[in-house]
Order: structure tokens, then C-alpha cells, then sequence
């Protein structure tokens, strides 16, 4: 065979063999090469060295993030499972009781972080410090991610499965150490943690989506900072916790107000986590934590109003909470006008062009005529979109009052949220003469009032036409 051909068939072979070993899960890429060479020419790794540098690594992580976790383990003991306040002369209880997943690993997992976030966002300095291991393992995890599946490429195949086991051990640790960091909250800042039931599948198959997050979660706690107060530091503990019956899934919320005293002067309560406030929580029927996560009813126990707020009175919140229903009604009633404006008008203009059609003895052409049996809404929404576009005032000032309407619900849901947030700087065990149960009663009815209000205006926005800006079309569904 002419030695071109005998190249050209040798260049055949190595390529056959090197779709073979792609196949199955060996690097084809290092195929070509000859042995102690890389692709960029510089001599390749030894795989020996690179599996031992990376089990070596490994293990201080492990071993750093095992010392974090025992340190951290020992404050959260003494910092963050009540304490007797020597102040109000009481056992105050500590952050954690509403977290539970069925599993005491998982649940001492999500109450370490939590707990890791709190004092990290706080700045609070404990004794036994967990802290002072964190910075190494940080830095042993920016070197863990030096190292990927290029890092064991090389010729050697009989040392190659070791270092890819070796590789993908460490980014499993590394993970693992990443996810058990503390958290630096800002103000309003939310964290979030959960317990797992198996593997999330999620897959987009020709553009339609399958599964979604959270699919999976059957506990999931939010924490979130809200800010400094006179004592120290607050937050909002909510827990989700799926509730499964014989016929159905329910998840029960549960809010709770946590106080970090971090005050340096207050030595006798400096570094404990406790309850402020166990604010009444509730159960969603019927629903998976998947549906309530982005909707949890606890956004008006986040607001802290101004240091020098006046104390309002129970008259005061019933009051906020009975203008907000008028506002929910009234946003009702101006997408009904809306929507009676539009039908009327619709009708009298048919009216006129059939009159006019008559007198012409002609054939009345109404516009959209094929919508006018089935679809007399979609019809009439389009009369209402060309109304705006030349100006119809009446049309005009429908739309205006439904757009008011909304503007002031938002209003009273800002003038609520400072109503209650004077109440949230307050823990509950230093007013204890204050009507607690009744003003979180109000609290929950004002956060269902505001979902009314808002979910109106939505439908709003379903419902009624929008003015086409330049040369954008008229859509009505």
C-alpha cells in the first residue's frame, strides 16, 4: 500500500478509536496525543501527584468545615435555645422550634445556617468564636475550584479514573462546604435554606417546561434581616413545612420575629437569639410549598417603622384595614364601569350604523361583525381600545378612575405597612398589656385585604384595553 494511503487509514483507525472511547466516558481528547504531551505542548500532569494534591485537599476541607460545624454546633447550644432574660424575669425561647423536616440531621443542618446568619449579620463575637474557621475554608474552596475535569487529562489511563473520582469527590465537598457558609444580610435581604426529598427534575422538552422549582422541598425556611433596633438585630424566621394527609398536601407557614441582642454593653443578653414575636401562623390547604413560597401571607411583619413613630391605636388598624376593602370594592366598581361604558357605547354606535344603513338602503357593515355573537367582550374591548386611541374623554376617565383607584390601595397598603410596623419593633414579652392577638389578627386580615386589592387590579389589566403606544397593535383576548 502507497504510503499516503497507509497514513491515510491509520488517521481512519485512531479516529474510530477515538469515537469508541468517547462512548464510553473516556477522554477522547487526550487520545491523539503522544505520551507526556498536553494539546498546548507542555508536559502533561503527573496524574499521580494531581490525585494525591486533591485528596489531600479534600480532607482539610472536610475537616475544616467538620471544625466550623462543631464550633458553630457548640454557640448555637448556648446562644440560640432560649434563655431566662434576667430583665423581664422570664424563660424568653429561642429561634428554632418551628423548624422540623423529619429528619434530626437535616433539621440541625437548616438551624446551624440559619443560626450562622443571624450572628454573621448581626456582627456578634461569641465564645467559643465559629468564625475563626471560616476564612481558611473559604480559601481552601477558591483552590478546590482550580481543579475540574481538565485537570486529570493525560494519557495515563490506568491513573485516570482515580483522579476523576478524585475530582468529583472534592467538588461534592466543595459544594457542600459553599451551602453551610453563613450569610451577610442587608436590610430587607432574604435567606433561604430547605430540606430535600430526592432528586428535582426539571427538563424544557421543545420549549415546553417540565417540572419547577421547589418541586421537591418539604421544609423551607426564609429568614429575613429587617433591620436594627435598640436592643440589636432583627429578623423574620418564616417556616414551610409541607403537611402530607391521606388525600391531599397542605403546607403550614409559620412567621416568627427573632431577636439577635448584639448591644456590647448589654453583657448579660449579648450573643442570644430569641423570640420576639410567634406571630399566629397558618395552614395552606390544598397547596405544596412550590405555590406558596413567592406568596407567603408574612410581608407585614418585614416593615419597622421610624424609631420616634406614635404608637397607633387599635381603631387606627381596624380603620386601615376597613379602607382597604373599600379600596378593593372600588376598583370592582370601576372596572364595571369601565366595562359597562364600553358595552353601551358599542351598542349605540351598531345602533347608529344600522339606522344610517337603512336610510341608505344599504347593507349596515359593522365592525368586527363576526365577533358580535360569540365574542361580544373581545368586540367591545376593541371599541374601547380605538375610543382611547382618538381621545374619547369618557373612555379616558373610565380608565383614569380604574388607574386611581389602584394608586390609592397602594397608598393605604403603605400607610398599613407603617401602621403594624411600629408593633414589630416591640417584642412581645416587654408589652405584654397590648392586645397582641388582636392586632396579629388584624394583621392577617390586612395582608388578605391587600391580596383582594391587588388581585383586582390585576384582573384590571386582564380586562381592559391599554392605549397602543407608536405603532404597536390592539390586542384584545
Amino acid at each position: 500500500m502507497p504510503l499516503v494511503l497507509k497514513s491515510q487509514h491509520k488517521r481512519v483507525q485512531l479516529m474510530l478509536a477515538a469515537a469508541a472511547l468517547a462512548a464510553t466516558g473516556v477522554q477522547a481528547a487526550a487520545f491523539f496525543l503522544q505520551p507526556g504531551e498536553t494539546h498546548s505542548g507542555a508536559p502533561e500532569p503527573d496524574l499521580g501527584q494531581v490525585t494525591s494534591d486533591v485528596r489531600a485537599l479534600t480532607l482539610r476541607l472536610q475537616q475544616g468545615l467538620k471544625a466550623y460545624e462543631k464550633h458553630l454546633r457548640t454557640a448555637m447550644e448556648t446562644y440560640g435555645r432560649g434563655f431566662n432574660d434576667p430583665i423581664y424575669n422570664r424563660t424568653l425561647p429561642g429561634f428554632g422550634q418551628d423548624i422540623q423536616t423529619g429528619n434530626p440531621e437535616e433539621t440541625e443542618r437548616i438551624k446551624l445556617a440559619v443560626f450562622a446568619s443571624m450572628i454573621k449579620t448581626a456582627g456578634v463575637r461569641l465564645d467559643p468564636g465559629p468564625f475563626r474557621y471560616w476564612a481558611e475554608i473559604q480559601n481552601l474552596i477558591d483552590k478546590a475550584r482550580s481543579y475540574n475535569a481538565n485537570s486529570c487529562l493525560s494519557t495515563n489511563r490506568d491513573k485516570l479514573p482515580f483522579c476523576e473520582a478524585a475530582v468529583k469527590q472534592l467538588e461534592r465537598e466543595r459544594d457542600r462546604a459553599q451551602a453551610a457558609g453563613p450569610a451577610q444580610l442587608t436590610v430587607g435581604q432574604t435567606f433561604v435554606t430547605q430540606a430535600t426529598d430526592g432528586p428535582n427534575f426539571q427538563v424544557n422538552l421543545f420549549g415546553v417546561q417540565l417540572g419547577r422549582a421547589l418541586a421537591n422541598v418539604r421544609m423551607l425556611a426564609q429568614l429575613t434581616y429587617l433591620g436594627k433596633i435598640e436592643s440589636g438585630d432583627l429578623f423574620l424566621l418564616t417556616a414551610l413545612t409541607s403537611v402530607s394527609g391521606k388525600t391531599r398536601v397542605d403546607t403550614l407557614v409559620e412567621p416568627r420575629a427573632i431577636m439577635v441582642y448584639s448591644d456590647t454593653h448589654d453583657s448579660l443578653r449579648y450573643g442570644y437569639a430569641v423570640t420576639n414575636h410567634d406571630y399566629s401562623g397558618y395552614t395552606a390547604a390544598s397547596a405544596r410549598i412550590a405555590d406558596v413560597a413567592d406568596d407567603v401571607h408574612d410581608w407585614v411583619w418585614k416593615r419597622l417603622s421610624a424609631s420616634d413613630a406614635v404608637q397607633p391605636t387599635s381603631t387606627e388598624l381596624e380603620d386601615a384595614v376597613a379602607e382597604l376593602k373599600d379600596s378593593h370594592r372600588a376598583i370592582e366598581e370601576a372596572i364595571k364601569a369601565f366595562l359597562r361604558l364600553a358595552s353601551q357605547a358599542m351598542l349605540e354606535n351598531d345602533s347608529a350604523l344600522l339606522a344610517g344603513a337603512r336610510v341608505n338602503h344599504e347593507k349596515a357593515r359593522l365592525p368586527e361583525a363576526d365577533l358580535r355573537t360569540l365574542f361580544s367582550e373581545v368586540r367591545a374591548k376593541l371599541y374601547a381600545t380605538r375610543a382611547l386611541c382618538a381621545g374619547d374623554a369618557r373612555f379616558l376617565a373610565a380608565l383614569d378612575a380604574v388607574a386611581s383607584a389602584r394608586r390609592e390601595a397602594e397608598n393605604r397598603i403603605q400607610h398599613g405597612q407603617e401602621l403594624f410596623g411600629y408593633f414589630n419593633r416591640i417584642p412581645v414579652h416587654a408589652a405584654p398589656d397590648l392586645p397582641w392577638k388582636r392586632i396579629d389578627k388584624l394583621g392577617a386580615d390586612f395582608m388578605n385585604a391587600a391580596d383582594d386589592a391587588r388581585r383586582a387590579g390585576k384582573r384590571s389589566d386582564r380586562l381592559l384595553p391599554h392605549v397602543p403606544q407608536g405603532n404597536a397593535l390592539a390586542v384584545a383576548e
